[in-house]
């Protein structure tokens, strides 16, 4: 099935195509028009219960409130309802160079429903809030004079996108640009262009199919420019009819796909006596996407996606498209290495495609229809006008962009005959790309409504069954499958999220391990991360009438919001502010397109070259084209390759004085964008386990309630009544209040948000407590009790201040999935702690939430503001308004709450310089815990994350009677 390259242009009396839009870099030309695209955003006057007649000319409406357009209305503080209507108004100057020309009123997206009235007459209504429609309001609007606008909106309970209901609040207004715009009488009515490419995909033949708004005959001329705007081919229609067909033969065009997104421009103009009277210039990508048996193509080289859903969000203005934030995403998509966007569950700007033609973003452009399940609209006439408008609008709007590749005629929907006249349309009228629709499963059979599959939510391994169809090694035969939802973000795992924010580090390996395997199957063509953007709005505090509709508190599936922070929480790997999460550096090493497939070399020769073995993993780029600077004991330089796209190979690097126990670091560079960083262990590093010296003096002091030991660099207290360590010292600073204690918390069943219990919070009753010294090593045996827990904890503590801690606990239940499992210190007030752990990727960047090494400061935590964008970086939160609430204010910050996984070195510091150090053999977990005035070390052998689920990767450790765990602990004083 071959699709070939596309581009699209149609307009009507109510309908301006792409080129009408002001596209940055793309000037529309209107002889004796300065400006013929003018914006109308900015603030308009706005009526939450307008009068009657709200539309007549001359209306007074200094007493309507002032609104920001584009934006919601209940972001705005206007607490609007579903099937209510409200109201805009707006004037605007007509300017007198319009004179003689068609005018029109463009709107980009109105949420739900609207109509339209100009000085007092009635335009037109129009259904679906995230498609451009037009308004001809030549007859209307006198050129020299001021207009008066008024349009009336009503965010429609049945709208079949179901955005309001999916935002978990009433999303309606006008959500888009509005534009002022003026054309000639005679312009481009329709412009489609095909790229077409030959079999070598070498050379290929531009045809372009016009017409023209009027019959008259007019002189037309279509010129192609490269991106030095020199002229590769020209055409020259004298008298044109109204319709007709031209077609360029091109040779060795350059092409267009994600990694070199080359774009020519196609100027259209309308000349009369030499004079251009309307030009209309469009980007064109020479490029072809097919589909052929199991794979997806385009410009001949099979594809694999790697991306994430997007919506449109604006942390102040909600579902509300922006150039700074549509320019952004395509930004950041780019940083985290994707190549591809699914635009769920609606269209997005064309200025958002602009950006995807430019940056090189493929993009599966869906319809905005959303959960219409059976019995819902899928099959009643009464919306198949809703279904195909809004469709149409899509694809005449969008497919002369060169990023788009497929269309998705709606999400997560029944099969209706709705859903098979909108793939109809299309394959009637566009066949250049491919059709992918969700829920495939409710297709009959012997019915048609997709060429590509859609699957959601695999398992991490790709061996499951995915709605109905058996998938294995991420393959399904017969067609190509992109898994357009998978490795969901942790969102709806509230208690997780509320203990402490390291499930977002984690969810690495979902993402890692999903598209590796992808890689090796056979049809698996792609999966889409659900998802970019977290799905929080900022509702104003005390927002009057809220959720009488809609309401995020225990409704559909609760996501828990604790306040006005409403919508489904941090779904995203940006958050609303677009600053980056843990998820963010976790995505682009996930997606790397070079891939280092070692953490280790231990097979070198100092004075030879070093070999790594490498995973080229674009689609169309050999490695010849991607500069990797290398760093090594103070040297550096750049080692190239020509591993072809696809393929594995070995990086050469110089004869350098290679040395065990030593680190590599290499850095990956395309067009001066850094792709990936790799920090490689060279040969063996050793353990960092200090041992317990069995020599050093150690003294006790006995008394009726307590015996105090004291060594070279320590002291402490083991309390009878109890039988626990008390005020352990360094140097006679108070370092442990009390310990250890169990740490065991389960999960006791797995669901939309799984609670988490702790099996050792009741209070410890003692059973025995002794201790002794031998060899000069302090020994205590401690045994007790915490609820239906028994625990024993040996406690060996040397002179210098090394210290071995076992406990083993029995009396667990059996079969619960294990959130951690350690013990615990009650520890005095420290100020800073540190770590050198085992990264699962090995390099990440020093603000991540969880590096290799780093540090955070306890007293950090600075202050954050309501619905105010923060000045520090995310790590550094002290507050989370969705999962939390406005009033909850941490006195650490992510970044000190977060657990370090795999350390070798956990180091807690103490202001009189004390410090404590855990260290491992990269098998343990700590983090810090600050609460009610109490800081608590914790120390895990055990962790996992199983509620994060869709499909994620989790250890899925269960409780057995008994659980053990070990640590040393290393006390020293910092001079």
């Amino acid at each position: 099935m071959k699709f070939k390259g596309f581009v699209f242009l149609a307009f009507s009396a109510v309908f301006l195509s792409g080129c009408m839009t002001g596209k940055e870099n793309q000037k529309l030309t209107v002889a004796g028009v300065d400006n013929p695209v003018i914006s109308l955003n900015g603030v308009w006057k706005f009526s939450i219960d307008p009068p009657e007649k709200f539309w007549q000319k001359g209306l007074d409406t200094s007493d309507w409130a002032d609104i920001k357009v584009p934006g919601e209305c209940q972001m705005q503080g206007f607490p609007i309802k579903a099937d209510t209507p409200f109201a805009y108004r707006q004037s605007f100057e007509v300017p007198e160079d319009f004179s003689g020309k068609k005018i029109s009123l463009d709107f980009h997206g109105v949420y739900s429903y609207a109509r339209v009235w100009v000085n007092g007459e009635f335009l037109r209504e129009h259904f679906g809030g995230f498609t451009k429609w037009s308004c001809d309001i030549t007859d209307l609007a006198e050129p020299g004079q001021t207009a008066e606008l008024a349009v009336e909106v009503v965010d429609r309970s049945d709208d079949i996108s179901g955005a309001s209901d999916y935002a978990k609040h009433n999303i309606g207004g006008i959500l888009r640009d509005v534009e002022l715009s003026a054309v000639p009488v005679q312009h481009f009515e329709k412009l489609h262009i095909e790229t077409e490419l030959d079999e070598k995909y070498k050379d290929a033949q531009l045809k372009i199919n016009y017409s023209l708004s009027r019959s008259e005959p007019s002189d037309v001329l279509f010129r192609l420019l490269d991106d030095h705007g020199q002229v590769i081919k020209k055409e020259k229609l004298a008298e044109a009819q109204k319709q007709g067909t031209v077609l360029m033969d091109i040779q060795s065009p350059r092409k267009w796909n994600s990694e070199s997104p080359y774009l020519y421009t196609l100027s259209a103009e309308i000349v009369e006596g030499g004079r251009v009277l309307y030009r209309c210039p469009e980007k064109v990508g020479f490029r072809e996407v097919e589909v052929r048996g199991e794979k997806l193509y385009v410009n001949g080289d099979e594809v694999r996606l790697r991306g994430a859903n997007r919506h449109d969000l604006h942390p102040e203005l909600g579902r509300c498209a922006t150039a700074k934030y549509d320019k952004l995403d395509a930004l950041l998509a780019k940083q985290a290495n994707m190549n591809f966007i699914r635009t769920s569950h609606y269209p997005p700007t064309e200025r958002f495609l602009d950006y995807c033609d430019r940056y090189g973003i493929y993009v599966e452009d869906e319809s905005a229809i959303c959960f219409q399940y059976k019995g819902t609209s899928q099959n009643k006439d009464k919306f198949t006008s809703r279904y195909l408008s809004q469709l149409r609008e899509m694809v005449n709007n969008h497919r002369n962009h060169p990023s788009v590749i497929i269309w998705s005629v709606g999400n997560e929907s029944t099969y209706g005959k709705n859903f098979q006249k909108s793939y109809d349309w299309i394959k009637a009228n566009d066949k250049t790309r491919p059709v992918m629709f969700s829920f495939p499963n409710t297709v009959p059979d012997k019915k048609k409504v997709y060429d590509i599959l859609s699957l959601h939510y695999p398992k991490w391994h790709g061996n499951d069954k995915v709605q109905g169809f058996p998938i294995k090694d991420f393959d399904r035969s017969g067609m190509p499958v992109i898994y357009d939802e998978w490795a969901h973000v942790a969102c709806y795992c509230t208690d997780s999220l509320r203990v402490e924010p390291n499930i977002r580090a984690f969810w690495e390996r979902s993402l890692d391990k999903m598209y590796a395997n992808l890689l090796k199957s056979g049809s698996g063509a792609g999966g889409a991360i659900w998802g970019m953007i977290d799905e929080t709005f900022f509702l104003p505090e005390g927002l009057p009438g809220r959720g009488e509709i809609w309401d995020n508190q225990g409704k559909n599936g609760s996501t828990e919001a604790r306040g006005p922070a409403i919508g489904y929480g941090g779904w995203g790997i940006v958050d609303p502010w677009r600053r980056k999460k843990p998820e963010f550096w976790r995505t682009k090493k996930a997606y790397s397109p070079v891939k280092i497939l070692e953490k280790q070399v231990d097979e070198f020769t100092s004075g030879e070259q070093l070999k790594l073995k490498v995973h080229n993993r674009f689609n169309h780029t050999s490695l010849s084209e991607v500069a990797a600077e290398w760093q090594y004991m103070g040297k550096s330089g750049f080692a190239f390759s020509d591993i072809d796209a696809g393929e594995e190979g070995l990086l050469s690097l110089p004869a350098l004085n290679w040395q065990g126990g030593t680190e590599l670091s290499v850095k990956f560079f395309k067009d001066r964008r850094l792709l990936d960083r790799y920090n490689i262990r060279i040969g063996e590093q050793g353990s960092k386990l200090p041992a317990i010296k069995e020599d050093g003096k150690i003294t006790l002091q006995r008394s009726s309630s307590q015996t105090r030991a004291r060594g070279e660099n320590f002291e402490l207290v083991l309390d009878k009544e109890d039988g626990l360590i008390k005020d352990l010292k360094i140097g006679g600073e108070l370092v442990i209040k009390s310990g250890p204690h169990l740490n065991i918390k389960i999960f006791e069943k797995l669901g939309w948000n799984s609670p988490i219990k702790a099996l050792a919070g009741k209070k410890w009753e003692v059973e025995s407590s002794s201790c002794s010294v031998k060899k000069g090593v302090f020994l205590a045996d401690i045994k007790g009790s915490a609820g239906k827990i028994s625990a024993e904890f040996k406690f060996r503590i040397n002179a210098a201040g090394v210290a071995e801690i076992e406990c083993k606990a029995t009396g667990l239940p059996e079969g619960k999935h294990i959130k951690e499992a350690g013990f615990k210190f009650i520890t005095a007030d420290a100020e800073k702690v540190s770590w050198d752990r085992e990264g699962y990727f090995t390099a990440y960047p020093e603000n991540d939430l969880s590096p290799q090494k780093g540090s955070a400061d306890l007293s950090y935590a600075p202050e954050m503001k309501y619905r105010k964008k923060p000045e520090h970086l995310w790590v550094y939160d002290t507050q989370d308004f969705f999962y939390f609430g406005t009033d909850k204010r941490f006195p650490l910050s992510r970044l000190a709450r977060g657990l370090k996984e795999n350390i070798y070195r956990y180091s807690v510091f103490y202001e009189g310089g004390g410090r404590l150090d855990v260290l491992s053999d990269a098998n343990l977990g700590c983090r810090y815990k600050r609460e009610a005035g109490k800081d608590t070390l914790i120390i895990n052998s055990i962790w996992d994350y199983p509620d994060l689920q869709w499909g994620n990767y989790a250890k899925f450790i269960k409780t057995k009677s008994s659980f053990s765990a070990k640590a040393v602990i290393e006390l020293k004083q910092d001079l």
